[in-house]
């Protein structure tokens, strides 16, 4: 497949130079299927944000495979529904990554996750990197239920270091993991969230049920758990048949 790549770090793009840049590979869209842009660092505000969502908008009937990097920018709630409104659109994506680590994004944003994951059933591959935001236990139920419509997910990459939920939030992410019966290889990261014992148990009970899981890695760095809670988060995962390789990391 043919493929466009553009990285750029540490460069203060204002909104014309990133209005000309966009305008740029939409005049090329027909010339490739897979779009990667990394603009971390960027200052990118939810003005930029809107400018990339026409551009996504644009491109919708062409791209299998996107990737964007939107690391410590300046993107609220507001961008966030823009990206995924725009997102929802690209029916034919099959592998999706969304870097928006070091971003101001709220629950009310990660609502709109739901309808991304709901109008883009061919997902197979889902990179999603949501650390050190702002989501709390509405948020992260959003996020579960939106992931919950994803049938085909079979490798999913799940990064919430250091946002603002608990146990409760933690719970409903187990519960909806479980329903996704094509899941083989899954990433966690739920590092600096006081989920505790309670909602490491919940997310063992609903993990459990995912009968096709092959690999799995946690990592629950500072979440409030004990070595106690970690070994009966290993018994609980004997249930997973199919369980070859697990890696587990916390403190």
């Amino acid at each position: 497949m043919r493929a466009l790549k553009i990285e750029t770090f540490l460069a203060k793009i204002n909104h014309q130079e990133l209005s000309q840049l966009f305008q740029q590979i939409k005049q090329s869209r027909q010339f490739f299927e897979i779009l990667q842009l990394s603009l971390k660092r960027c200052y990118i505000e939810d003005q930029g944000i809107k400018l990339l969502s026409t551009l996504i908008e644009d491109c919708q009937t062409n791209i299998l495979i996107l990737r964007l990097n939107l690391t410590e920018n300046k993107i609220t709630n507001l961008g966030f529904t823009q990206l995924c409104q725009s997102l929802a659109k690209c029916s034919s994506l099959s592998y999706l990554t969304l870097g928006l680590m070091r971003n101001t994004i709220k629950d009310n944003g990660v609502l709109e996750l739901i309808n991304l994951f709901q109008n883009n059933k061919n997902i197979i591959n889902l990179n999603l990197d949501l650390g050190q935001n702002q989501i709390g236990d509405s948020g992260l139920n959003s996020l579960a239920q939106g992931l919950e419509l994803c049938f085909n997910l079979c490798n999913l990459t799940l990064n919430l270091f250091q946002n603002k939920f608990g146990e409760q939030g933690a719970s409903h992410l187990g519960k909806r993991l479980g329903t996704l019966k094509n899941i083989s290889n899954l990433t966690l990261d739920l590092s600096s969230n006081k989920i505790g014992s309670k909602g490491l148990q919940n997310l063992n009970r609903g993990l459990g049920f995912s009968q096709n899981l092959q690999n799995l890695k946690l990592i629950l760095i500072m979440c409030n758990i004990g070595d106690d809670e970690v070994s009966g988060m290993i018994t609980g995962l004997s249930k997973c048949l199919k369980l070859s390789c697990l890696s587990l990391e916390f403190r």
